[in-house]
């Protein structure tokens, strides 16, 4: 007879983790995946990089703190909503304790973002953050003048350009960038489906 699969509790897995196991293993593990995401999102809510750096950590703790008790319901609050929040809480209360000389409207539309906002903030720099670490991942499979090709087609470059610029036909620039393409969709899909316990 077939086992069964839970995949719904193998998805939770490193939320479940986190919340329920005590070892510096778990979130080491947690931090190593979400660092630069929380960067990025810090980022997009227009901090600069130095003051953003200097914000993440301050953000992971609070997430520490906090995700015991996270109520994970994802047709209510997905994982990385709730994380959104924290960062977008944490930036408004950074730039008003360190009154830091930012355009005037930065704190004003951080603190003026609807949940459906940060919502959209947290999906569009998911998408960017695991097309990137998805990039780490397959990018040494390829050969320089492929990973050029790929990367220039990726950069809005016509076929034409990539093909002059690296001396190969513009038939191998689309072929070569469809074999990154395909590698990077399948690790997309590994990763996505990896760390979709924290969505």
């Amino acid at each position: 007879m077939e086992e069964k699969v839970d995949h719904n509790l193998t998805r939770k897995t490193l939320l479940y983790r986190v919340q329920n196991e005590t070892g510096e293993g778990v979130w080491d593990d947690f931090v190593d995946k979400y660092r630069d995401y929380i960067f990025l999102v810090v980022l997009n809510f227009g901090l600069q990089r130095e003051d953003a750096e200097d914000l993440v950590q301050d953000i992971l703790l609070k997430v520490w703190k906090g995700v015991k008790s996270f109520n994970y319901q994802p047709q209510k609050c997905k994982f990385r909503t709730w994380l959104c929040r924290i960062c977008r809480n944490s930036v408004s209360s950074y730039l008003r304790k360190k009154k830091i000389t930012v355009d005037t409207d930065v704190l004003g539309k951080v603190e003026a973002l609807t949940e459906p906002e940060v919502e959209k903030i947290a999906d569009k720099e998911w998408e960017h953050y695991i097309s990137n670490f998805a990039w780490l991942k397959v990018k040494d499979r390829f050969d320089e003048k492929t990973q050029k090709a790929f990367l220039g087609f990726v950069s809005g470059a016509p076929a034409a350009e990539v093909s002059s610029k690296l001396g190969i036909a513009e038939s191998s620039v689309r072929v070569y960038f469809n074999r990154v393409k395909n590698a990077m969709v399948k690790e997309i899909n590994i990763l996505d489906d990896e760390l979709s316990m924290v969505r």
